[in-house]
């Protein structure tokens, strides 16, 4: 007599395969479903570290979401040909939270049936690798993932150094208590937006201490000058 056997796990895929096999039968035939979309609450790089949402379909889901944004009922609705990407689609789907659909006019949300495709993460784009698996992505992905790290790289090495301090030229005017006849002008700009106002407000708070013009007999009077403050840039 031949015994059979299946581990834990193997169990649990099938199982999962088959309650939700089920489940797809009970998609009511005239629903429409909807391109799902992850609610801002949900990570699914961090939830979902093997998967990624695919673009052009590989396991595709669907499963109704309530107005909560709360999913269930998921089923396979077209099967990537894995087994095990399947079910770990849908046990992704039911780990997140989703934008549930509004109805038309008042804009309250209603229950709906939604769907959403999942892939294989590569190994570039896991969050993390629990199980430090080799990649399951194509190999054309990876040659993609390393190209782009790659011209990344060169732009960094290619990219001018920062410069280490930047200069602001004022128009300044004091009377002849050394105090500011009128606001500061930028005449030379540093080319940082924020480091101009900087400059200007420094300029202002030495307002009462500038010292003023004088006359050919020493007599102090309003003018105005040229002011240049240097910022270090760490």
């Amino acid at each position: 007599m031949r015994k059979s056997r299946c581990t834990t796990l193997t169990c649990a895929v099938l199982l999962a395969v088959q309650a939700n096999a089920g489940a797809a039968q009970s998609i009511p035939g005239s629903a429409s479903i909807s391109l799902a979309h992850v609610a801002w609450r949900s990570d699914p790089i961090r939830q979902c570290p093997d998967l990624r949402i695919a673009e052009d379909g590989a396991a595709v889901v669907a499963f109704l979401v309530g107005v909560s944004g709360v999913p269930s009922r998921a089923s396979i609705k077209s099967s990537s040909g894995s087994e095990a990407l399947d079910t770990a689609a849908m046990n992704c789907v039911l780990k997140l939270r989703f934008q549930p659909a509004t109805r038309a006019g008042d804009g309250v949300a209603v229950d709906s049936w939604q769907e959403i495709a999942w892939r294989w993460a590569t190994q570039r784009e896991q969050y993390r690798d629990p199980q430090g698996s080799a990649s399951r992505a194509s190999p054309q992905d990876d040659q993609k993932s390393i190209a782009l790290a790659a011209a990344k790289e060169r732009d960094a090495s290619t990219r001018p150094d920062p410069p280490k301090e930047a200069k602001v030229e004022l128009h300044v005017c004091s009377d002849i208590a050394g105090k500011l006849a009128q606001d500061p002008t930028v005449i030379r700009s540093s080319g940082d937006p924020g480091l101009d106002e900087a400059a200007v407000a420094i300029a202002k708070s030495g307002s009462g201490y500038y010292r003023p013009a004088t006359t050919l007999g020493g007599k102090p009077v309003s003018g105005c000058a040229q002011l240049a403050i240097k910022f270090e840039i760490k």
